[in-house]
This record gives C-alpha cells, structure tokens and sequence, in this order.
C-alpha cells in the first residue's frame, strides 16, 4: 500500500503547459500554453480558477513570471512585455539578445539576456546591464539571495554583488577549468553550490564537491558522488535534491542529513510547515512527521506552486512525449489527510473525465429556437436556416412519412408476426433444405465470440536528450471490447520478457529501434496481441 493524499485536475489546456507561476500573495495563477500562449487566472476562496485573460504573445515564450502585482512575459526573440493582474498590456521592454531567465531582486526585475548578460531593470525604467558595470564574462547562472545577486560566469568564477557593488569574488579552481552545477543560498544566506573539476584526484578522474561559504569565508568543501540539480529554503538551513534522487536537509553548519529516496533526479523542491515536496520522475514525493507519500502525475511535475496561505499546491509537467496530450495542472492541499491506497489507484485522478455542462431535454426540445441556437456552430445555424427556406420540400418529406407510419400502423403486433411466420413456414418456399436451415437458425444459441482488441497505438519516434535517452508512454487506452471484460493488460519487450500489467506504461529508453508488444485477455479467456515500434533518434526531427 502508498500513501497519498486527495489530487483535483484543474484545468485540461488544449496544448502543452511550458510554465507554472503564482503570484507572491496567492491571488493569481498563470501559465504557458503550447508558444505563445499565456492564461491569467485568479483563484477563488475554493481555490478554483477563473480565467481573467488569454494573452496571445507573438513569439514562443521562454519565462512567466510574477514580480510584485505584475505579470512578466518574456521571450528569446524581441524581450519581454509587462501586463497588470487584469492581464492589461502596460509595457514592452526590448532586449537585443532575447531572454533566457528573469527573477525577481526587491523591486528590481533581474534578466539573463541570450548571450549571457545580466540586465537589471524597473517597470517603466530603462534596463542596466551589470556585466558591463562589473566586467564580467558570460554568464550561465544566477541566484537570487537575502541580500546579493550571485553571478555564475561560464569559467567557473563567481561573483556577489549588491545594486552598485560587487562584494565578493570566488576565483576558478584548477587550470583546466570546472563547472559550476547549481547554486543555492540557506535561509540565514550561507552560499553554497556544487562544482565538477578535473585532476583533483589520482588518475584525472571527474570530481564533484559541495562547498558552503559564509560570506568569503569558505567553511566547508566535501565529495560528492552526485551532482545537485536544485535546492529551496529550509527553517533550518537548505533542502538539496541530486541526479541520483535522494533529497537532503542541509544545516547552518554545513551538516548533510538524508529525508528521502526518490530513486530519479530531482527537478524541484519545496518545504513548507514541516513538509518536504520533491518533484521527481512522473511523482511528486512529500515527507511529513517520517510517513512517505506521493501523488502520481501523468507527466512529470517540474512546475509546483504553492500557494503558502493555506498550504494548497498547483503542479503541471509535461510527458515529453509529442505524440501525446497536454497533460492537466493538479491541485492538493498539504493539510489534507494521508489516504491509504494501492499503487495503481495513484492514477485514478488525472484518468478522470472531465466535467462538462450537459444541456437539458427541455432546452433541446423547446419551441424557442433561440434557445438551441446558442448550442450550435455557425455552420449548423446555417444549416438550419437553407431548410426554413425549403419549407415546401420539408414538407412534402413529413407529409409522406406520416403516410407510410399510418399505413402500417394499421396492422397489430400480433398480425404482423403471424404474417411473418407464415410466409416463413408457407409452401412456397419449395426448397425444403432452406426452410430447414432458416427455422434452425431462428432456434439456435448465438456462439460468437467476440474477443477484445488490443491497441498498442501508433509508432513512435522521439528525440533524445543530452544523456541519450528519451520518456516514453505506451497507452494502451484504445483498445475496445465489445463485453468490456478484459481482466488483464500485459506489456512484453521484443524479448518476450514481462515489463507492466497495466494499460500504460512510462519507459526510460536510450537511442535505438524498441518493439513492444500489448496482450489482452477477458474473462472469457479469448485474447488478442498488438505490437508498435519506438525510435529513438540523436538530432532534429525536422
């Protein structure tokens, strides 16, 4: 058994969810549909949403944000654009290079342009650009802190400054270079990141290190077997999630403590009233008084969104899969009771149809056609009107159905099936073998089977990331049978070995050709196989 607790689907977009943001009073939610579309919700006291505005933006977006009562749209093309919480344009903001990240540093807005600037910059305010203030290099990170910005350049130096200052520099380590992996900053603004260096150790093997700085006081340098991908406050220091998916407490002191295993990198973390939340794989794992649950999602959950006032969480991610649907944006309360449930039950709440509002027999029956009217497309309108022109032919159609329904209805049920019966059984069928064979068709049981029909769905062909490897579901959903009594669903690779007794199944496969093979069988024991390939290809599939 799993513990879990109570998830809603929100909303079902009608194109991929790219980002996830919430304003910092919990008023408002927005996110990114398909490139360039952007909704603006407001959150109701039942933490419902209500779209204020669609805003169409002309390029494919690359960051949402919200700085203080406004909301941020930024692409990688022309800059970004300012709309209030009415989703009201108020300004547009040119930047040459594009935007890459935004972030929020007091009322400054704080962006990482295209060819790795660091710009600051206010609302109706020109934007500054402190790589040329402080002469820096190109930049590949930035960390917002209690009270610094710190600046990652891509030869591994870094650098703390303040609005006019810079503080503090940590120099590169190693002639051959490094690379800084992720950045963070505990809740009493300890800095601490995780770096990759070479010839640090015998044999020129790849080091990782953790380091911990209080100000430019380096307190504490470690190895590492596992590389932090991201990190959030802790009252008590820090959580950090690795590539390896164990998720950890850091202290003040520099102190590591294990809260959990996730078993796949961690994208994003949380802590929130004595909870932790790791989005990880296609779950989000919590951890509350030493009791594990987690929530299943049918996309991966990088994008969470916690709404702080009454511990409700929004969450969104996508499958990464292009031949699937947009998956939905969920919602939980982190104040809810734990349920105990079976694995499978996980996935009950994003199979869920959707709610739809249903019109009435009274409305689609009535006399005022105004009525139905409102539930139609245009073309049906149109179409309704061509046959109010044609009344005469309409009814010429009537008149000759009535006719023929009075002329049969003026033989009873009973006569019509004697009538039947005798010209079946009379002597004018003269072949005796066909009279035969008629009556003992009419007499004998129906034998047909009709076995269910398995759908393994189309072939895939997907394109994998940096590590080789691609996320893949097979969604078996398709299959159809007739008695709807299939009482197993088994997944086979083209080995013939067993990998899921489920109708989908969510697979992890580096570059190659993969064949798989899809068996159902009802209750009856029929059965029937389906099969599909998966490509996974290097490069463009364009």
């Amino acid at each position: 058994m799993t513990f879990t607790r109570q998830v809603t689907p929100l909303v079902r977009p009608d194109e991929k969810i790219h980002h996830l943001v919430i304003s910092e009073e919990g008023e408002y939610l927005a996110w990114s549909e398909g490139k360039g579309k952007v909704i603006l919700a407001s959150i109701t006291e039942e933490n419902s949403l209500e779209t204020i505005k669609v805003i169409d933006h002309p390029h494919p977006v690359s960051t949402v944000h919200f700085h203080r009562s406004q909301l941020i749209i930024a692409d990688e093309i022309e800059g970004f654009s300012i709309h209030d919480v009415g989703g009201e344009f108020l300004e547009h903001q040119a930047v040459d290079a594009g935007v890459q990240a935004c972030y929020s540093w007091g009322i400054r807005i704080v962006i990482v342009d295209g060819m790795g600037s660091v710009l600051v910059g206010q609302y109706q305010r020109p934007l500054e650009s402190l790589t040329r203030l402080h002469h820096l290099e190109d930049c590949s990170m930035v960390h917002v802190g209690k009270s610094h910005l710190y600046i990652v350049q891509h030869n591994g130096t870094i650098v703390a400054v303040n609005e006019s200052n810079l503080l503090w520099t940590r120099p590169q380590r190693g002639e051959i270079g490094e690379r800084i992996t992720s950045i963070g900053t505990t809740v009493q603004g300890l800095f601490f990141l995780t770096r990759e260096g070479h010839a640090l150790v015998a044999g020129e093997e790849e080091a990782i290190e953790f380091e911990l700085w209080s100000g430019e006081e380096l307190i504490q340098r470690s190895d590492l077997r596992m590389r932090m991908l991201t990190s959030s406050h802790h009252p008590l220091g820090a959580v950090l999630g690795f590539d390896n998916g164990e998720v950890y407490e850091l202290l003040e002191s520099g102190q590591m403590e294990l809260v959990m295993a996730t078993n796949h990198p961690v994208t994003s973390l949380l802590h929130h009233q004595g909870q932790t939340l790791a989005a990880s794989w296609f779950y989000i794992h919590g951890k509350l008084d030493g009791v594990i649950w987690k929530v299943e999602h049918q996309g991966m959950p990088s994008h969470l969104a916690l709404k702080e006032g009454d511990s409700t969480l929004f969450f969104a991610g996508e499958d990464q899969n292009d031949y699937t649907d947009a998956e939905p944006i969920g919602r939980l309360s982190l104040g809810s009771d734990l349920l105990e449930v079976d694995q499978t039950e996980l996935s009950l709440w994003f199979e869920s149809a959707p709610d739809t509002e249903h019109v009435s027999a009274e409305v689609l029956y009535s006399n005022d056609q105004s009525d139905v009217y409102a539930h139609l497309t245009q073309d049906e309108r149109d179409a309704m009107t061509h046959e109010d022109e044609s009344g005469d032919d309409l009814a010429y159609l009537l008149a000759a159905m009535e006719e023929n329904v009075t002329d049969s209805s003026e033989e009873s049920p009973s006569e019509s099936s004697e009538q039947l019966f005798d010209e079946l059984t009379n002597d004018s069928l003269e072949d005796d073998g066909i009279h035969e064979m008629i009556l003992n068709s009419m007499a004998s049981p129906v034998q047909d089977v009709y076995r269910p029909q398995a759908l393994a769905g189309d072939d895939q062909r997907h394109v994998a990331d940096e590590h080789g490897t691609a996320i893949v579901l097979l969604d078996a959903r398709g299959t159809s049978d007739p008695h709807n009594q299939i009482v197993s669903w088994t997944w086979l690779d083209d080995r013939g070995q067993e990998l899921a007794r489920s109708p989908q199944l969510k697979l992890k496969l580096p570059i190659g050709s993969h064949r798989f093979e899809l068996r159902v069988v009802d209750k009856e024991g029929a059965w029937t196989t389906d099969q599909l390939t998966v490509n996974i290809i290097q490069g463009s599939t364009s």
